[in-house]
């Protein structure tokens, strides 16, 4: 992200917090976003902010993974451009999404963290 204004700058006028959101919507307004994990508890709040920040959010995940969810309890899909579920490991299917197919930014949520195990074999993604 470019142009950012500097906190003591914003903070002589006692306005930083809208200094820096107007910076964020200014980067964000109408740009292609495609969030991974967007289904889980930290990206489904970030699709909320940048659907309020005027981006364009795909997202792309499976299934919500708890009952209830903030991704259903906060109508995150309303909010998107595009929802879809598929599994991230499925390369195949990946490539294959439809939606923006180059994105201006992406974001990544992993549902948890992986163990070097893990990286060595990880999971068979469903099909």
């Amino acid at each position: 992200m470019t142009g950012f204004p500097d906190r003591r700058d914003a903070s002589a006028t006692g306005r930083t917090a809208d200094v820096w959101a107007d910076a964020l919507r200014e980067e964000f307004a109408g740009r292609s976003v495609l969030i991974t994990g967007h289904t889980e508890f930290k990206g489904s709040w970030l699709a909320l902010w940048l659907r309020e920040l005027g981006a364009n959010v795909t997202g792309y995940a499976l299934d919500p993974p708890t009952v209830p969810s903030n991704f259903v309890a906060a109508a995150v899909a309303d909010a998107m451009q595009m929802d879809q579920r598929a599994d991230i490991r499925n390369r195949t299917a990946l490539e294959g999404r439809s939606g923006p197919a180059d994105p201006m930014s992406s974001f990544t949520w992993l549902p948890r963290v992986w163990s070097s195990r893990d990286m060595r074999s990880p999971p068979k993604p469903s099909p």
